[in-house]
């Protein structure tokens, strides 16, 4: 399994918040939801995050997965096939086309 970095949850907020990282003075933050989740942080312009039921095979194609991005000043968010479904696996995440 790769080696994932934990995000600290705030108790009084339903967000995962990312230390020392800002979009245009920001923090950015994943939303909760119900399951497993995935950051993986290719760079500091480049973030994949996955949300899965728990249990959930990261070969698994019942993944949603989001690909944040940073090009110039603008972040901008992309889905598999431009899908937010629950339909993608967390292993293959880089190789999708995003939009």
């Amino acid at each position: 399994m790769a080696n994932y970095r934990t995000l600290p949850f705030d108790q009084t907020e339903p967000k995962y918040v990312t230390p020392n990282t800002t979009a245009k003075g920001t923090p950015v933050v994943a939303t909760r939801e119900e399951g497993a989740i995935r950051v993986d942080e290719v760079s500091d312009t480049l973030f994949y995050v996955g949300y899965a039921i728990n249990g959930t095979g990261e070969g698994t194609n019942s993944w949603k997965i989001k690909r944040i991005q940073k090009v110039g000043n603008v972040w901008s968010i992309g889905y598999p096939n431009g899908s937010s479904n629950y339909t993608f696996n967390w292993s293959g995440r880089a190789g999708y086309t995003y939009a």
